[in-house]
C-alpha cells in the first residue's frame, strides 16, 4: 500500500497493446505502476491498467519487497515462460519501461537520501 511518505515514489511503465487487443480494451496501452520506497529501494505497491488479473497477481508476488531492477530481471523470464497471450510483449515492455523510469528518476533522490544529516534538505 502506498503511503504519503516522502521517500515513496511511483514509476510507471507503459506499452502499446497489440492492435488485436487494443480494440477490446478501453485504452490501447498497458501500464504498470511501481511504488518504490526510495530509502530501502524496494517495491511497496503495484497498480495495473489493461493487464490481465492473473498476470497482476503473478507480478505482485514476484515484485513486492524486492528492488525494482532485480525484481523485473526475475519477472521477465517468468512472464516469458508462464504467460501466454497476445499481450505478453506489452507486459514485458511495460515492466522494462518502469525500470527505465526508476533508473532515470532515482539519481537526484539518491543524493538527498545519502546527504549527511548536518546539511539541511532543500
Amino acid at each position: 500500500m502506498i503511503t504519503n511518505d516522502a521517500m515513496t515514489e511511483v514509476f510507471c511503465g507503459v506499452a502499446k497493446l497489440p492492435k488485436e487487443m487494443a480494440s477490446a480494451e478501453p485504452s490501447s496501452y498497458l501500464a504498470i505502476e511501481m511504488a518504490v520506497d526510495m530509502k530501502r529501494q524496494v517495491v511497496t505497491d503495484l497498480a495495473f491498467t489493461a493487464c490481465p488479473k492473473l498476470v497482476e497477481s503473478l507480478l505482485t508476488t514476484i515484485l513486492l519487497g524486492k528492488g525494482p531492477v532485480d525484481g523485473v530481471k526475475e519477472a521477465v523470464p517468468i512472464i516469458e515462460r508462464r504467460h501466454h497471450s497476445l499481450g505478453k510483449r506489452a507486459v514485458i515492455a511495460a515492466l522494462k519501461n518502469s525500470v527505465q523510469e526508476y533508473q532515470s528518476g532515482r539519481q537526484p533522490l539518491q543524493a538527498v537520501v545519502n546527504r549527511p544529516s548536518s546539511i539541511p534538505a532543500v
